[in-house]
């Protein structure tokens, strides 16, 4: 009877919430909920109250048709509340952004130092991201012993060396061999077979190039694919202490931890103070200091490497180094970037893999 099970329906209590669900476990959910449908037996006729499907209701609305007592929802029961079809909103939501909260700016005395260190170094600091400066500022004054910045540049005036230890801390170079394995993974399978086609050398250009790892990592593939003695390969970076490691190709054990073994023991051979690079890749290798910004146009390049720079580089600056760069590539050219790193404004790149962007045509 009608009145007998709306009191059933009365008397139906809310389960409690259950705790949150893990998001694999309510797609699960989802899906097996879509696959159950009322069988045609267990369906109810419709009423004047519940129009079929696919029909409107006494109001010739659509909306009816969507009601919650119709039989599209005959499987479903609902708690003995006031149901009614209400019109759809289509138009998303968009709850506005909450307000960016910045670190606070330099002071004057942190940014006058800051400008005359990079000034020195012949960089221009007001390209690189000021938050990330002044986290690193107070590693660059216990670096050079000082407790302010009046005293510490009297220290770097009075011992010129000094300047590559205070560029060390702000200007913090991060590499390794092979690094990101899926990115020499792409260069290794699909860059040099395809540029190898041209029957020549190639050139390879790695700017920010720290202490040279990412660079040696190429020569070595240069040199299994029989390319490395015709190539030419060049490393700059703004910081003189890290060209001149690079240069003198010594690295200690730590830094080997991800070559394997029998790379190892075929590229580098032990010395005293670890594990030096071999002759022959050193031989291929040149290395300058200068700013990638401000060095003059150095060639056609068949790959660049550029990875973790322009993170550290306010947009306008990155964008500058980035139609740089692709203007410096050959029309076929590749661009490796960092993985955070997604170049912006520069006409004819084209990404065709993780980190990877070819100039001008595709595979």
């Amino acid at each position: 009877m009608p009145g007998t099970a709306g009191a059933r329906r009365s008397t139906r209590t809310r389960p409690p919430l259950k705790a949150a669900t893990h998001p694999c476990h309510i797609s699960a959910r989802v899906h097996s909920l879509r696959s159950v449908r009322p069988s045609p037996s267990a369906s109810r006729a419709p009423t004047p109250r519940e129009p079929s499907r696919g029909t409107a209701g006494p109001t010739g609305s659509v909306l009816d048709v969507l009601s919650p007592r119709g039989p599209r929802f005959a499987h479903v029961v609902f708690a003995d509340v006031a149901l009614r079809a209400r019109p759809v909103d289509h138009v998303p939501r968009h709850e506005p952004a909450p307000p960016r909260t910045e670190p606070a700016r330099l002071a004057v005395d942190a940014w006058e130092f800051i400008d005359w260190l990079f000034r020195r170094a012949g960089l221009d600091a007001a390209v690189y991201r000021w938050d990330t400066l002044a986290r690193r500022l107070p590693s660059c004054l216990r670096a050079l012993g000082s407790e302010t910045y009046d005293e510490a540049r009297r220290l770097v005036e009075r011992h010129p060396r000094l300047l590559d230890t205070a560029l060390e801390t702000l200007v913090v170079g991060v590499t390794g061999f092979f690094r990101d394995s899926f990115v020499f993974a792409v260069l290794a399978d699909r860059v040099l077979p395809a540029l190898a086609d041209a029957g020549r050398g190639l050139n390879v250009w790695s700017v920010g190039c720290s202490d040279g790892r990412e660079l040696y990592s190429v020569a070595m593939l240069l040199d299994e694919h029989d390319l490395l003695e015709r190539s030419y390969l060049v490393g700059t970076d703004c910081r003189s202490a890290a060209v001149a490691q690079a240069r003198a190709g010594l690295f200690d054990e730590d830094a080997l931890a991800d070559v394997p073994a029998e790379t190892a023991a075929r590229y580098f051979e032990r010395v005293a103070s670890g594990w030096r690079v071999a002759r022959p890749l050193r031989d291929a290798m040149r290395w300058w200091v200068g700013d990638a910004l401000r060095l003059p146009e150095i060639g056609a390049w068949d790959v660049i490497l550029c990875r973790n720079l322009a993170i550290y580089l306010y947009p306008d600056a990155a964008d500058r180094l980035w139609r740089r760069l692709a203007g410096a590539l050959r029309v076929g050219g590749f661009l490796v970037t960092g993985k955070a790193e997604r170049p912006r404004h520069a006409d004819g790149l084209v990404n065709v893999a993780p980190c990877t962007y070819r100039r001008a045509r595709r595979w």
